[in-house]
């Protein structure tokens, strides 16, 4: 429903293509959210979950993937290895525009300490997390993509910096989906603790072919990524659906690497 020309400034028009994963994804299991006796067509009331996903072995993404059935009840797969250099998000799609790019300092603020402690510096390691939703007929909606780098000693973390990008579909007219909200922040530990934690949010409204109102559809991601001294680390994903239509979604956890 949308075409493949870049808009202005701000809000680009693209196509998108999904990265289609092997037959490793198996299903299995279902979790129940926000049941209801919604018929097929008519879209979902709000849908939450979170989900965390340690750490991979280096080379390979560890994957979620969870699809919303027609009762409004989401089926989640068991986590799965990929090989990374081969699935990299957007690797096999078209038309990707960056919509939004965030960066943060070495030195977090608000709860996190600015303190780095002395000591030998560890070649740094990478951790990134990946948010997308698609809808149900394969067409990538929105996305939130967090990358978190920082250096340890075997017990502490010393030096962290983070940045996180956002993609959205939009349609033609426009807008179709759009950026409304985008922020990230240290959320947790300090430089000279354990672990530091960073947060990375971003809001997405939609006015467009399944609503001209712009009051139905509002997908949240929130991206937690925590980073360990001994150089180990975990990805936790919040995603909420303010109203959906057979939504499916992948969640992405690479690294350290």
């Amino acid at each position: 429903m949308g075409d493949n020309n870049m808009a202005t400034l701000g809000r680009p028009r693209f196509g998108w293509v999904p990265v289609i994963l092997t037959a490793a994804m198996l299903f299995c299991g279902s979790v129940t959210a926000a049941a209801s006796d919604t018929t097929v067509g008519n879209p979902c009331p709000t849908v939450s979950f979170r989900q965390r996903i340690p750490a991979p072995p280096a080379g390979f993404a560890a994957v979620i993937v969870t699809r919303e059935l027609a009762n409004c009840t989401l089926q989640v797969s068991g986590v799965s290895f990929v090989a990374f250099n081969a699935l990299r998000p957007g690797a096999n799609s078209q038309g990707l525009v960056t919509a939004d790019t965030k960066s943060l300092p070495s030195v977090p603020g608000g709860s996190t300490s600015a303190t780095t402690p002395a000591g030998p510096l560890s070649p740094s390691h990478t951790l990134q997390g990946h948010s997308r939703t698609w809808d149900q007929v394969g067409i990538l909606l929105t996305e939130l993509d967090t990358t978190e780098t920082w250096t340890y000693n075997g017990s502490q973390v010393l030096s962290a910096n983070a940045q996180d990008t956002v993609y959205y579909k939009s349609e033609n007219p426009p807008p179709g989906w759009y950026l409304d909200t985008h922020s990230d922040w240290w959320s947790g530990g300090c430089f000279g603790c354990f672990s530091v934690q960073l947060t990375a949010h971003a809001g997405f409204g939609y006015n467009g072919f399944f609503d001209h109102t712009g009051r139905d559809y509002y997908n949240d991601h929130y991206n937690y990524l925590t980073v360990e001294g001994n150089g180990a680390g975990y990805c936790e994903f919040v995603v909420n659906w303010r109203k959906s239509l057979g939504f499916q979604h992948q969640n992405w956890c690479t690294g350290p690497y």
